[in-house]
């Protein structure tokens, strides 16, 4: 029998969880769909909702607002106990700042005054003392790499870090910019324990003159898209996706649209009974 839904999430995530839970408390019929197999799952981006109101229409930023004080209330909001715990809400506020390209958030503000949101207007020097950490220069337009406006701060130019080792962040940690750290090893099983250390597995690429080799680190390596001789390179049909906290599931291939779909198995007797 085919069953009829009011509404599908993709989802159960915190944010899917929860929207799937409203709109069954307004008596609809709700589909969840998540290819993890309970509700709350996630990698560490999606682990989290967050609530920001700067939306650049008045009906997302009404809605955003409503949904703070669900989740100022959580236990409330749920209406159920959880003895392992429920997710923690902080009231941490959001900094924004005023642009150009924003138009200095005229309308943002206009809107946040609509809705009766609260909102403060913060100049450099409150910036500082409450955000201490944050870095108030400008970094736009474009600037050369041997330009005087770069000299004190934290640009870094095409760069190789050498004689890396697993005691060093940057030999655990992914810097996304033109980087890359360099480490020496003889030793072929330290080499591949050390490489499956890290938090990390979404893709490596081994180059070698021997194909045995290349098979054998290729099988132990913990990553989920292996180049040999290679990088980068995508093909269409190939599944792409990583290991640990690199995520879940794979893109790019049957198995993305297989993800939404059910398995089930019918057996059928064929063998005819006598007298039917």
């Amino acid at each position: 029998m085919v069953k009829a839904y009011d509404a599908i999430v993709i989802g159960a995530g915190v944010i899917g969880s929860a929207t799937a839970l409203g709109l069954a408390r307004k008596r609809l019929k709700v589909l969840t769909i998540d290819k993890l197999p309970a509700a709350g799952y996630g990698s560490t981006g999606s682990s989290c909702a967050i609530i920001r109101t700067h939306y650049s229409t008045l009906d997302g930023a009404a809605l955003a607002y409503e949904s703070f004080f669900c989740w100022d209330d959580w236990a409330g909001y749920l209406g159920v106990p959880d003895e392992r715990g429920l997710a923690a809400f902080h009231k941490t506020g959001c900094l924004v700042m005023k642009t150009k390209a924003n138009g200095h958030l005229r309308s943002v503000c206009a809107q946040q005054d609509a809705l009766g949101i609260p909102w403060e207007d913060w100049g450099p020097e409150q910036i500082k003392a409450r955000l201490p950490f944050y870095d108030l220069h400008a970094f736009g337009p474009p600037k050369r790499p041997d330009d005087p406006a770069l000299a004190k701060g934290l640009f870094i130019e095409p760069t190789i870090f050498a004689d890396v080792n697993m005691t060093m962040r940057i030999g655990k940690e992914e810097i996304f910019g033109p980087v890359l750290s360099v480490f020496k090893w003889s030793d072929e099983d330290r080499m591949l324990a050390e490489v499956n250390q890290v938090e990390y597995g979404l893709t490596c690429s081994i180059w070698t003159n021997d194909l045995a080799t290349a098979h054998r680190t290729a099988a132990v390596v913990e990553a989920g898209y292996v180049w040999i001789n290679e990088v980068s390179k995508h093909f269409l049909g190939a599944p792409f996706g990583g290991y640990k906290q690199s995520g879940i599931g794979r893109e790019e291939c049957i198995e993305e649209l297989l993800r939404f779909t059910r398995e089930k198995n019918i057996h059928v007797n064929l063998k005819r009974r006598s007298g039917h």
